[in-house]
């Protein structure tokens, strides 16, 4: 009874003073949540982000039913995963959409069963979705590419590894980073798919460099490819910078080490923890931001000292 008490003073705080009042004002009335969290796959990022909604689900005590495939290309097996959330009722449910528009009509059968849907990471066309979590990649990797444009000056060549193609986050990043760079007078070579898999990146890294033999350096839109990528530089004895995105640990470590330029950080653990929290306060009737921005910076070897 006291954990109940305390999980109600705690909605009550998420939906602000004064807002849920009579709804909250029995004990008997509470059940606890379940909350339905799919995510794309099982990298560092992706850990993070269970690890953010894992400390929500104890913090507020409610139950997490928390899922993401082995690999960001497993479409099907996500999908699967979503429709498991919504066959069995979810209170609310947060995903990481794989292929937004190909998966728009399964999320739309969780909103036509009045289940609040809350976008993680990646967005999608879902006109009564409940909100959006997660960085703007679009300008998040504009500050990669100021920042490869301010190092390298006009004229210098570069090339772009990303995620799978279809996948909204990562044709955000890649325009992103592109327009930067190209209204800064730099070459953008080729951009190449490396389905957020370090062994395809270090692959396809090996073939650009084959391809072309004046590369300055490589934009790679997530760090579990851009570690793969440096890999084949280091092994090629190349001097090309390597910049990615997400600011994971690996990538950190590469960074200090001086091995590579520099990452976009995310902030996957606020991603998951506000996931939940905000899932909490949809489930119960309160409101919440149609989009909530968790923020983005560029490390280097300078701020992570």
């Amino acid at each position: 009874m006291k954990k109940v008490v305390v999980m109600l003073l705690v909605i009550t705080m998420l939906l602000g003073v004064g807002c849920q009042k009579e709804e909250a004002a029995s004990t008997e009335e509470f059940k606890q949540l379940t909350i339905g969290f799919v995510v794309k796959g099982s990298d560092e990022h992706w850990i993070q982000v269970e690890k953010g909604a894992r400390q929500a689900a104890k913090d507020f005590n409610v139950k997490l039913d928390f899922n993401g495939p082995a690999q960001e290309t497993l479409v099907e097996e996500h999908t699967g995963m979503i429709e498991n959330n919504i066959t069995n009722n979810v209170d609310a449910l947060c995903v990481a959409p794989v292929q937004p528009a190909a998966q728009a009509k399964v999320l739309q059968k969780a909103v036509d069963k009045n289940i609040p849907v809350l976008l993680i990471d990646t967005d999608a066309e879902l006109p009564d979705k409940t909100s959006f979590l997660g960085t703007g990649n679009y300008e998040a990797a504009k500050l990669a590419g100021d920042y490869i444009s301010e190092k390298l000056g006009a004229g210098k060549k570069v090339a772009i590894i990303r995620g799978a193609l279809g996948d909204k986050t990562h044709d955000d990043r890649t325009a992103g980073a592109q327009d930067a760079l190209e209204a800064a007078g730099l070459e953008v070579l080729d951009v190449q798919p490396a389905d957020s898999d370090s062994e395809k990146a270090a692959n396809v890294m090996e073939n650009l460099m084959q391809t072309f033999t004046d590369i300055d350096a490589i934009f790679v839109t997530a760090d579990q490819m851009a570690l793969g990528a440096l890999k084949a530089v280091e092994q090629s004895g190349k001097d090309i910078m390597v910049v990615g995105f997400d600011g994971s640990p690996g990538a950190q470590e590469k960074i200090k080490e001086g091995s590579m330029e520099g990452s976009v950080a995310q902030s996957p653990y606020q991603m998951g923890y506000l996931g939940v929290q905000n899932a909490i306060i949809a489930a119960n009737g309160g409101e919440v931001d149609v989009r909530i921005d968790t923020g983005a910076e560029l490390l280097t070897i300078e701020n992570l000292k």
